[in-house]
């Protein structure tokens, strides 16, 4: 396990920082796939991931409520900030929430670089903590890039 990271504040900064952009390109369709290599996960579905309005995890609302390209900005700095290695975060996978507890799973790939596994706490301060895709697959902790069962 990595160490934990505060989601929140990434988003935020995100939300700030793009407060001012222009906002012409969110009604372009999105770019086509791209090909990836056979041993890559798959890409993200095209459908926007959604979320309960009662979902008791204010940070994933908040991550699931920014556009793709915010989110990928605010999880490449959340890993950044951690001491990861992303230079780019090319995709974001929603698992699924833990129903009892309301913590998120996200997947996050990155180029040039390893993929992640994101858990978004649904405390106070929507605390993470970060694993890669191999050490989840190797801990026997699931799969990325994968829907969790409802």
């Amino acid at each position: 396990m990595r160490i934990p990271a505060v989601l929140v504040l990434a988003c935020a900064c995100v939300g700030c920082a793009s407060a001012d952009r222009d906002l012409s390109d969110q009604d372009q369709p999105p770019p086509p796939p791209q090909q990836q290599p056979a041993s890559s996960a798959p890409p993200s579905p095209k459908a926007a991931p959604t979320v309960a309005r009662n979902d008791p995890n204010e940070a994933n609302r908040r991550l699931m409520a920014l556009s793709e390209k915010d989110r990928r900005n605010a999880l490449f700095v959340l890993l950044n900030s951690s001491g990861e290695s992303c230079k780019e975060v090319v995709r974001t996978f929603y698992q699924g929430s833990d129903k009892p507890s309301g913590d998120a799973i996200w997947s996050v790939g990155c180029r040039g670089g390893p993929s992640y596994a994101i858990l978004v706490r649904a405390d106070a301060k929507g605390s993470t903590e970060i694993m890669t895709c191999e050490s989840v697959r190797t801990v026997r902790a699931g799969t990325c890039f994968v829907r969790l069962p409802d």
